[in-house]
């Protein structure tokens, strides 16, 4: 399932879920922050950012994962403070 939207997310929810990766290279942040928060194309955010577009594909799909995480994390405590 996908939970990042390409054009859709904002530059500070894209830190705060690269703080839980170990992506830190700049021109994969930036290409991320391209694709997901200006809706740049996959080809044209890896592109001008000097990395491989499969490179990016793969930081994108592990950013992903993590805001699934995140999100089951949220739905999870949601549950636990209606019980309370």
């Amino acid at each position: 399932m996908k939970y990042l939207v390409r054009g859709a997310e904002s530059v500070e929810r894209v830190a705060l879920l690269l703080k839980f990766t170990r992506i830190n290279s700049e021109p994969q942040i930036d290409g991320i922050n391209d694709f997901l928060c200006k809706g740049a194309p996959l080809d044209i955010a890896a592109g001008s950012n000097g990395i491989e577009k499969p490179n990016l594909s793969r930081a994108l799909s592990i950013l992903d994962e993590k805001a699934g995480i995140y999100e089951a994390l949220k739905e999870e405590e949601g549950v636990f403070k209606s019980v309370k």
